[in-house]
């Protein structure tokens, strides 16, 4: 219901713009008429203008017989030339008012261009009113089919609702679980900065002995040391286990070409290294493959977690805890394939979980 009564509203609000548009195309009739009287009143401009240049070139005309006049008579000169410096100043302020005439036909120019402009923008927006008219039909016809598929979401949301009550049933059990977790992990937090202290405290007493032994390794004669021991001391004194300086550049390209690689190592490597380590990646990879090779791998159910699901169902659940894990472990269903055209080895026991 308050879908359809959003709707119904969203369908006003369309009308609404509708009949703004409407008003819009009116006044951009009245515009396109306004437009039509600038542009006579500046052809009536165009023909005072030119009326005025006639006046000027009468003018023009009078002056040149004043002249002549003056010549022949000094006495009418001396009135002429006043008469002619009024009569430039005339010109002038003609000549003024022409060029504003001018600046305001070039104003009426803008202006209609700007009409022109406007009456093109309405015009758009009219077109965009018939469209959104259209829309609003396909919504109107949306809105009849979207009432349908509400009664049928309000059955699902009942059922739905019924599912929530479960499930906030088993979040409330879930939350106490990670109540717990959390204050585990502040425990071993805490455990861990104790550690973290006694490894600093560690690390200050290597300092200490790594310097003691360069001290008695530079004083001591390796000759009439043991063998284990002058093995062990002169490989401290070349290649400490502790980096007391600290130097950003000691690990740089140019400086390890001429380093032993064997110079400072945290873990194992060399000659006394673990012997089954790549024998064990391969065998890994090697079982890996024959058991790609004939079983197809899909997620599976976990029978003690969840009895009545079926083997070929996803039966996995996420626990909402720090580090997402699946509950039970992760289950997988194999399914044999085709049998390979030579098998190379003895055929495998049949299985149909792990």
């Amino acid at each position: 219901m308050e879908r359809q009564v959003e709707e119904s509203r969203q369908v006003e609000e369309t009308d609404r713009r509708v009949e703004e548009s409407g008003k819009q195309v009116e006044e951009s009739r009245q515009v396109e008429e306004e437009s039509r009287q600038v542009e006579e009143e500046s052809r009536q401009v165009d023909e005072e203008s030119r009326q005025v240049e006639k006046e000027s070139r009468q003018v023009e005309e009078e002056s040149r017989q004043v002249d002549e006049e003056s010549r022949q008579v000094e006495e009418e000169s001396r009135q002429v030339e006043e008469e002619s410096r009024q009569v430039e100043e005339e010109s002038r302020q003609v000549e003024e008012e022409s060029r504003q005439v001018e600046e305001e036909s070039r104003q009426v120019e803008e202006e209609s261009r700007q009409v022109e402009e406007e009456s093109r923008q309405v015009e758009e927006e009219s077109r965009q009113v018939e469209e959104e008219s259209r829309q609003v039909e396909e919504e109107s016809r949306q809105v009849d089919e979207e009432s349908r598929q509400v009664e049928e979401e309000s059955r699902q949301v009942e059922e739905e609702s019924r599912q929530v009550e479960e499930e906030s049933r088993q979040v409330e059990e879930e939350s106490r679980q990670v109540e717990e977790e959390s204050r585990q992990v502040e425990e071993e937090s805490r455990q861990v900065e104790e550690e973290s202290r006694q490894v600093e405290e560690e690390s200050r007493q290597v300092e200490e002995e790594s310097r003691q032994v360069e001290e008695e390794s530079r004083q001591a004669d390796l000759a009439s040391l043991p063998f284990t021991t002058m093995c062990i001391r002169e490989s401290l004194r070349l290649h400490s286990p502790v980096l007391a300086e600290f130097d950003p550049l000691r690990f740089d390209p140019a400086h390890t070409r001429g380093r032993s690689p064997y110079a400072f190592i945290p873990f194992s490597s060399g000659p006394r290294n673990c012997i089954g380590q790549r024998f064990a990646m391969a065998e890994l990879q090697v079982v890996v493959a024959m058991t790609l090779l004939r079983f197809r791998l899909s997620p599976g159910a976990n029978p003690a977690s969840d009895p009545g699901a079926t083997s070929a169902g996803p039966g996995i659940r996420r626990l909402p805890q720090l580090v997402l894990r699946a509950e039970g472990g992760m289950w997988l269903r194999l399914e044999r394939l085709a049998p390979p055209p030579s098998p190379p080895g003895p055929a495998e026991p049949h299985g149909t979980s792990v």
